[in-house]
């Protein structure tokens, strides 16, 4: 009963809704950025991927769309089915010798074949697709968008210029 108060009151006050899918983008984002090398500056990544995370986290409210059950949905499903795969593995190594070497040999194609499949399936089922194919509840306002992109992008700038100078 106390836990599903806990729950209950971050859903009100949106935890679920902005906060997390907030904190998800944001580190998601910035884990791509370096991966690829993007910028060579940690702190340009981490000034666009806070950007993209504010931009994310404005989603819900410009368009009127919760996050919060599709994100739920798609991370509970996918750790369904890791774990599902993990006691597939189990069971196969009990009858298959070095079933690990095999995976990362002559299966690895199969593997990340069913791995990508496995997350299009949960995407779908999970509702997430909701987020692209949702209108704006409410009309935008262009101008103030603009803004706050000009904002975000000259507070970059100016984090960039100090970083440079010193």
């Amino acid at each position: 009963m106390v836990f599903e108060q806990a729950v209950q009151t971050m859903l009100e006050i949106g935890i679920y809704s902005y906060v997390l899918p907030f904190f998800i983008s944001l580190a998601f984002i910035y884990a791509l950025i370096r991966k690829a090398k993007v910028f060579e500056s940690p702190l340009v990544s981490a000034t666009v991927s806070l950007a993209i995370a504010l931009l994310i986290f404005a989603f819900p409210v410009l368009v009127g769309v919760s996050l919060a059950k599709p994100f739920s949905a798609f991370f509970t499903q996918l750790t369904i089915v890791m774990i599902l795969i993990g006691m597939v593995l189990l069971v196969a190594a009990l009858f298959i010798p070095n079933v690990a070497e095999m995976i990362a040999g002559k299966a690895r194609n199969a593997v990340f074949a069913i791995a990508i499949f496995s997350i299009i399936i949960v995407f779908f089922t999970s509702g997430l697709m909701s987020a692209f194919t949702t209108q704006p509840a409410m009309p935008v306002n262009l101008q103030a968008l603009y803004f706050i992109i000009a904002l975000i992008v000259m507070a970059s700038l100016i984090i960039l210029a100090a970083r440079v100078a010193s």
